[in-house]
């Protein structure tokens, strides 16, 4: 079983991989947030500054996002030439601005354009190529439809998130709909969607036993211990304390030290907090108040939240 963390646009950008799994690690690659696919003549090293050079920890898979085949095979080939050997193509993204694009999960009810996609890539890089999705943007007949298509192309694994675009991120995972791809997928086949404790993780894999691996995402940020507990290790509370406080001490200076303005700092974090809050047991209430607090105020609250997490 391998285990890769999920991208967060706009969160898991390049200094907070760096600073977090220097405190929380174990996963055998992590996918980057997305870069959107681009003509060959636009392409350039610095346009993938947040991923190259490569000075994350652990192996990273860059990700595209893109409806046009000949853009997204340049740019992935170029990566490959950059030294990635996998690249990822993001067909789950349910945000509607960029759905309403034909892009990311928007692309997902139209499996004939993912097959070209598909087919261009293979042909033109010899680059490891694997796919996000969703079940589906409406319907789960939709990733059907992809699986059908891509079945017979050499895609280095196929990552699905068990929910529709519709859904974004609420409502539950429909694990049924997930059964379904696995039974039509022949590929590497990774598991995405809820998976939040130790308890979870042991139902995902006794429901689907042949899983190639399994993403964990909203749930390492909530926990960050989550992937050593599903590994079986017992952490005391008090070290989970002090380590989530020396991480969120690092990451809050880096921060500082790195941004323009504290205004910046503050909204980076406020974006994390959204899933830090749990750890340190606020209620939703509270982390409202918690969030329409500015600048030094809301900097001191965050670091003493942080010294009550865990306990």
């Amino acid at each position: 079983m391998k285990f890769y963390f999920a991208p967060f646009h706009g969160i898991s950008m390049r200094i907070f991989r760096g600073i977090f799994f220097s405190h929380f690690g174990g996963f055998d690659a992590v996918v980057a947030p997305f870069v959107a696919a681009v003509p060959h003549s636009q392409l350039k090293p610095s346009y993938f500054s947040d991923i190259y050079p490569l000075s994350d920890t652990g192996p990273l898979i860059p990700q595209i996002m893109g409806n046009n085949a000949r853009d997204i095979a340049d740019t992935a080939a170029y990566l490959y030439n950059l030294g990635f050997e996998r690249v990822n193509l993001n067909l789950g993204c349910p945000m509607p601005k960029i759905t309403r694009k034909k892009r990311a999960c928007g692309l997902m009810p139209f499996a004939d354009e993912i097959e070209q996609i598909v087919s261009r890539v293979c042909e033109t890089s010899p680059v490891k190529f694997s796919l996000k999705m969703r079940l589906g943007m409406y319907s789960a007949e939709e990733c059907i439809n992809v699986l059908e298509r891509v079945n017979n192309y050499p895609v280095d694994e196929v990552i699905v998130h068990a929910r529709l675009g519709v859904q974004q991120y609420e409502g539950t995972v429909d694990r049924q709909a997930f059964q379904h791809c696995c039974q039509m997928c022949r590929l590497p086949l990774c598991y995405n969607g809820d998976i939040f404790t130790q308890e979870d993780f042991q139902s995902v894999t006794l429901q689907f036993p042949h899983l190639h691996a399994v993403m964990l995402g909203r749930g390492m940020l909530q926990n960050p211990f989550l992937l050593e507990e599903i590994k079986g290790n017992s952490i005391p509370a008090e070290e989970k304390n002090r380590r989530f406080v020396n991480f969120h001490q690092d990451l809050t200076n880096t921060y500082l030290q790195y941004y323009p303005c504290q205004a910046m700092v503050v909204c980076r974090l406020k974006e994390l907090w959204k899933y830090f809050y749990r750890s340190a047991r606020l209620s939703e209430p509270q982390l409202q108040q918690l969030l329409r607090q500015q600048g030094d105020e809301f900097l001191t609250a965050t670091c003493q939240l942080a010294e009550k997490s865990f306990i």
